[in-house]
């Protein structure tokens, strides 16, 4: 099944000058890792630079779709962002996997809400 899972702040925010645009949120990074152990995640080459480290973590590999190609194929992944890869994916996506943050300040990156399906928006699993 091919996944996403996002962080975003009230009003779509998910970025803001190549990283996230509120404190870290520890509740939010153990939902991250309950939602992408064992998983194959991939990412546009911002991300890639700010979770390479995850790689090998909770049996996750990490795949910079940029750089390298072994995502072709899959059927099993999960969509970890930024903005341009959960678009691109976006047709493919059977699960969405989104975190309401309480931020309501700036951000230069969105979450893509309008590449996504009706179906697959009535569907997404909300962190609680």
């Amino acid at each position: 099944m091919i996944a996403a899972i996002a962080a975003i702040g009230r009003n779509w925010q998910l970025g803001l000058h190549g990283r996230l645009p509120w404190p870290q949120d520890s509740a939010d990074m153990d939902w991250f890792i309950q939602h992408t152990k064992e998983r194959v995640l991939l990412c546009g080459p911002k991300t890639f630079e700010s979770i390479a480290h995850l790689d090998g973590s909770h049996d996750r590999m990490v795949i910079n779709i940029a750089t390298d190609d072994r995502w072709m194929g899959l059927d099993d992944a999960m969509i970890v962002g930024g903005a341009s890869t959960y678009r691109h994916f976006a047709p493919h996506i059977e699960q969405l996997y989104l975190s309401q943050i309480d931020y309501d300040g700036p951000a230069d990156c969105l979450f893509p809400v309008e590449a996504f399906r009706p179906d697959q928006l009535r569907n997404v699993i909300w962190r609680k």
